[in-house]
């Protein structure tokens, strides 16, 4: 009876921490399972309330003259970040072949491939605004790209006629006026350029059906030299205008710059200069974005032919590689405006962000 008495005066007790036991273990499971799904989810959140689609490439005109004159960027109203230091290096590599004479005013001839790597560094400044300086780094020498544009060319229906009246792959600068003064070189070269100087604010934060809104203001100093830079100071403005919608972006970007001197490259006339940019970013998952634009650019000297408009239409792909790290791939055509401009152009780019501790 003892015996029995003990049995059924512990078993309650046995069970009662066996059950407990039992119930403690989901409880652990479901408190550390919530745990990690808000620890896990909250740098989703705060990327979703900055900017969930990848801004669009950085497109600038990188045909002679134009890309000797101040550009700023194509990209997305949103800044980086307060206290975000931002690092990046991007090359556009440009074909180009133009030719022609002005009577009486000025003759010309770009026949060369450039290569300019844009070394870029950007501040953030509190929650609306940062600073950003470019350097660039410009490679001109005769390339390879002349027979596969050629043969592309000839697939659109686009041949630019002052190709098959010269040699492939030369190296030719040249810009003479009637008075004999030139500027001009027929060798390869790589120098420093011009150096860029921005400020950006974001005034709206997109609200509905009211987009995300930013003006950028950009100054441009001479400090490359010739055919590298065009040893004029210009000063320069942007609106920047985007909409998120769930995983595609739309974005629209209008800049104007103004020549402080009116003339420039040994006495050509300027005028106020800019440039349209339109662009659609569509999230594929696992951080890789696809990008198509769309660049009207209105050239800053005041001549037949080279002054008129190019239009280039770019194709490309993001590649968030990390929370910090992205790769840019493009490629554009100026399928639109053959005889002016640069033929084609591949874009690389790499960014990085760092945070301080």
């Amino acid at each position: 009876m003892r015996a029995r008495r003990r049995q059924t005066s512990r078993n309650p007790f046995r069970e009662n921490l066996s059950l407990t036991a039992r119930m403690r273990k989901p409880h652990r499971r479901i408190v550390l399972t919530v745990l990690v799904l808000c620890l896990g989810s909250h740098p989703a959140v705060a990327e979703e309330q900055t900017c969930k689609v990848a801004s669009p490439l950085p497109w600038q005109d990188p045909a002679p003259p134009n890309r000797l004159f101040l550009q700023q960027p194509f990209e997305a109203p949103e800044v980086i970040g307060p206290r975000v230091l931002e690092l990046s290096a991007r090359l556009l590599y440009a074909n180009v072949n133009l030719s022609g004479n002005v009577s009486g005013r000025v003759s010309y001839t770009f026949d060369e491939e450039t290569g300019t790597l844009l070394l870029g560094v950007r501040q953030g400044l509190g929650d609306r605004f940062e600073f950003g300086l470019t350097l660039p780094v410009v490679l001109q020498y005769g390339g390879f790209l002349d027979s596969p544009v050629e043969f592309v060319e000839s697939l659109l229906g686009q041949e630019n006629p002052t190709r098959f009246e010269r040699p492939r792959n030369l190296t030719v600068f040249q810009i003479t006026l009637p008075d004999g003064r030139t500027i001009e070189r027929t060798t390869p070269g790589v120098g420093l350029g011009d150096t860029t100087l921005t400020l950006k604010g974001q005034v709206l934060v997109q609200d509905g059906p009211w987009p995300a809104v930013a003006l950028s203001l950009a100054l441009k100093l001479p400090t490359g030299g010739p055919t590298y830079g065009d040893g004029e100071t210009e000063f320069g403005g942007a609106l920047l205008v985007g909409w998120t919608l769930g995983r595609v972006g739309l974005r629209l970007a209008l800049d104007l710059a103004v020549p402080t001197s009116s003339t420039a490259l040994v006495g050509i006339p300027t005028r106020v200069y800019g440039a349209i940019q339109v662009g659609v970013a569509v999230e594929l998952g696992a951080g890789i974005a696809l990008q198509v634009q769309g660049a009207i650019h209105r050239a800053p000297l005041d001549l037949p032919r080279v002054g008129q408009d190019s239009y280039y239409l770019l194709l490309g792909l993001t590649a968030q590689l990390s929370r910090s790290l992205r790769l840019e791939v493009g490629a554009a055509e100026n399928v639109f405006s053959p005889g002016r401009g640069s033929d084609t152009t591949l874009l690389l780019g790499v960014r990085g962000e760092l945070w301080p501790r």
